[in-house]
């Protein structure tokens, strides 16, 4: 799994955490590639039962994409990729919980609501 994005796993529940506080764990590409890959683990995992997706730190859930980077063109910024994520999380065949401390902006709405 990428610095970006922590995956953990325990009792049933598969745990995805973006990793970025001191970005306001803004989507970044590789961000993107880590939730995408803890989705893909959860849920061809037969024991995980829920999947929760939250933020580091308690300020800001996620503040949706990492600005600089996409202003500064940055690579890997396809048109699809966060709106692919978004249609994971919502045709994932198990429960997925954001767990949302601190604010929740821009794209990190649609992760809260579950695409």
């Amino acid at each position: 799994m990428h610095g970006e994005v922590l995956f953990a796993f325990e009792h049933g529940v598969a745990s995805i955490t973006i990793n970025q506080p001191e970005q306001r764990n803004a989507l970044n590409p590789a961000a993107i590639r880590g939730i995408r890959e803890g989705l893909r683990k959860a849920s061809e995992d037969r024991a995980a039962r829920v999947i929760t997706i939250t933020g580091s730190g308690d300020k800001v859930f996620c503040a949706g994409t990492d600005l600089k980077t996409a202003l500064a063109g940055g690579e890997g910024f396809g048109r699809g990729d966060f709106r692919q994520l978004l249609l994971e999380i919502h045709r994932c065949l198990k429960p997925t919980v954001a767990l949302a401390r601190g604010h929740v902006m821009a794209g990190g709405m649609g992760l809260s609501v579950g695409g």
